[in-house]
């Protein structure tokens, strides 16, 4: 696959050799273990404090949603690899415009699935579509700011940055449907009051991580999970799956069928309530990170960000769409790529909710 040559370290396309059990290793023991996610926790009320204090700075202007998400996950992403941050909220400066620029057109040349090497392996090396080329171009833009970091740390980090496109998504679901808002503002009002919220207290809010799980479902960070490679010849129902054949799973259509989901379109949190169905790849229902060996290594602490960042914008502002437009019309059309993202970017203007005290 070009994607291998692209990135030929990943711990998402590389074989399972012995570099890929290091990088493994490495994510689960040392970076998102439940010890690691402790450790970091006052660094993520930091990157929160600091993206609450912009935002009061902005009260009343209009804020492209992804680019506030994306600059906090990846401050906090570069603080727990690199222990600094790379971006400033204040300021578009050289390295962010950059990094802006550079990730969507890396995601735009890994994501081209339909690459003719994928197919017909004979014609791997040849690189027949420019894939190769352009998307290194993109690469090296992206990663000329942090030259000595080591290309392992490199390719994990930007794969880490992908839970940018599922906050977003479930922003939109949240804006657009605002009875789902009311009663995330109300369970927090009951739980939380009006103090600061903490990372320790997100488990007081089950409708918050509901809403969580419901956006997941309708909106995965990819369409596709990575494809798989058949080791040997199988029988699944009555069909042949030849050895070597590369098989993808289609999530974003298990999160929309009518077989396994009531009113499987429409954004209903409650249905996650008392139930056991969870997205840690024990579920075939719900698999928006994956599962098994190739799991998305970042899961706890994407899951986590996705829910702090939320509470903390829930319980400092009230959302509002630019225009006076109605929420209930919001335009929720998606773009397929490798990662699920919006045809059209998520404009919000944030106000201080009374009584709220700035950070």
């Amino acid at each position: 696959m070009q994607q291998k040559s692209l990135l030929p370290h990943s711990i998402l396309f590389s074989e399972c050799n012995e570099s890929w059990r290091m990088l493994r290793t490495l994510c689960r023991a040392e970076m998102f273990s439940s010890n690691a996610l402790e450790a970091h926790t006052r660094l993520r009320e930091e990157k929160i404090d600091q993206l609450l204090e912009f935002l009061h700075k902005k009260d009343g202007q209009v804020i492209n949603a992804r680019d506030i998400v994306f600059t906090t996950l990846f401050n906090t992403l570069s603080c727990i690899v690199f222990g600094k941050d790379f971006l400033d909220l204040e300021k578009e400066n050289e390295n962010f415009v950059g990094v802006k620029r550079s990730i969507p057109m890396i995601v735009e040349y890994v994501s081209r699935v339909k690459d003719v090497g994928s197919f017909f392996p004979v014609f791997q090396r040849f690189d027949l579509q420019g894939i190769r080329k352009g998307g290194m171009k993109h690469i090296q833009e992206m990663f000329d700011f942090w030259r000595d970091t080591t290309e392992e740390r490199k390719e994990l980090f930007v794969a880490g940055t992908n839970t940018t496109t599922s906050l977003v998504w479930a922003m939109a679901e949240i804006v657009k449907n605002q009875d789902v808002m009311k009663t995330i503002e109300e369970e927090m009002k009951r739980e939380i009051g009006s103090n600061k919220i903490k990372v320790s207290q997100l488990s007081k809010l089950p409708y918050l991580q509901a809403c969580v799980k419901e956006s997941l479902r309708l909106h995965p960070p990819v369409p596709f999970l990575l494809p798989r490679l058949a080791v040997e010849i199988c029988e699944v129902t009555n069909y042949t799956i030849p050895k070597n054949a590369q098989i993808f799973v289609n999530v974003w259509a298990i999160g929309r069928d009518p077989n396994v989901w009531d009113d499987p379109l429409l954004f209903k949190p409650e249905r996650f309530l008392g139930s056991d169905l969870d997205f840690k790849g024990q579920d075939f229902e719900l698999l928006p990170f994956g599962s098994g060996r190739r799991i998305c290594p970042s899961l706890p602490l994407g899951s986590k960000s996705m829910e702090f960042i939320i509470a903390s914008l829930v319980h400092e502002f009230d959302w509002v769409l630019p225009d006076n437009e109605d929420p209930s019309q919001l335009d929720m059309e998606e773009r397929f790529q490798i990662t699920l993202g919006r045809e059209k970017p998520l404009k919000l203007i944030f106000k201080q909710k009374q009584g709220s005290a700035e950070v």
